[in-house]
């Protein structure tokens, strides 16, 4: 009952968002007009580049790029540089036993990473924090937290920065807030919330809203990447999810609004038909040869149903 009536929220909501978001999921679907695409994205050690977030640096307009890689059965974080999207070359490792990293510039141009830890058996997130640029380069950080489980016996992952409010200018000092996945009963991702206090306290909370939402269209897989962009100066989210558990070609993405309730599924259309998309990262960047800036999208595409071509980190830039 709960599912539906989010459902039929849902369809009220609608017309009060108007019709733009519909021009952002086709232009998000038609590969045909990227004026970049590229698919099994490498590093220049001819390490994967999975779920790989692209961010410009604010004062100096570098593209850089935080993905994960697992060698020898070990999943380690990276952080590499670029200046076509299509060229990476590694310039650090951030963090051995990790994945699913995600960065938030501050104003003051520092840096947060929150990525998802791992040890046999278990996972939870873990927040880094760099003052500036160098220390980011050299995964130097100043400050690291652990966050303790709460929602989850064995696992707590897949972080995204909602934001992050700092006074007297120390990460001592401050509220952050994370979206995030558990893995209920050991059965199921589902989606999460919570807010760290003073780089300390940790409070969270099942986003069951959400979560009844995506049961609502046929989602009752895992939940779980999703990541915040603004456009035309409304805020959205890309929202992986899995219609059945353990069906790997059963992953789509989902353009979200400003509160993540689902708005529309995107079939992105490849030259080769991939079906299975997950872990989306979406950016604005602005070109080294353009003075427009371009939004960046990035997925990893499942072998489930997919030609091997298209297989592994794949990325586009709208024009």
């Amino acid at each position: 009952m709960k599912a539906m009536i989010h459902f039929f929220y849902l369809l009220l909501l609608l017309p009060c968002l108007g019709g733009n978001w519909k021009h952002l999921v086709s232009a998000l679907e038609q590969t045909k007009g990227a004026s970049i695409l590229e698919f099994g994205l490498k590093d220049n050690q001819g390490s994967s580049m999975d779920c790989l977030e692209v961010f410009q640096v604010n004062e100096s307009k570098e593209l850089l790029g935080l993905y994960h890689s697992r060698v020898n059965g070990v999943f380690s974080v990276h952080l590499a540089a670029t200046k076509n999207l299509a060229e990476w070359r590694r310039i650090s490792t951030v963090e051995t036993h990790a994945s699913q990293a995600t960065i938030h510039q501050l104003e003051n141009g520092s840096f947060l990473i929150a990525l998802e830890k791992d040890a046999p058996g278990s996972c939870w997130i873990k927040l880094l924090f760099y003052p500036n640029l160098e220390s980011l380069k050299k995964a130097k950080s100043e400050r690291v937290i652990d966050l303790p489980r709460s929602l989850a016996p064995t696992a707590e992952g897949t972080p995204n920065v909602e934001s992050v409010e700092i006074k007297n200018e120390t990460i001592l000092d401050s509220t952050i807030s994370l979206r995030f996945h558990f893995y209920q009963n050991a059965i199921v991702d589902q989606l999460a919330q919570g807010t760290l206090s003073q780089f300390k306290t940790w409070n969270c909370k099942p986003n069951q809203g959400l979560n009844d939402q995506f049961k609502s269209l046929g989602c009752y897989g895992n939940l779980g990447d999703r990541d915040p962009f603004e456009w035309q100066g409304e805020k959205f989210y890309l929202q992986e999810a899995q219609k059945k558990i353990n069906e790997w070609g059963s992953w789509g993405i989902y353009l979200c609004d400003r509160t993540g309730s689902p708005l529309s599924k995107i079939e992105i259309k490849t030259p080769k038909k991939a079906q299975a998309f997950a872990n989306p990262n979406i950016s604005k960047i602005t070109l080294p040869d353009s003075k427009q800036p371009s939004l960046v999208l990035t997925a990893f595409i499942h072998s489930s149903g997919t030609h091997r071509s298209e297989a592994g980190q794949f990325l586009m830039v709208l024009p």
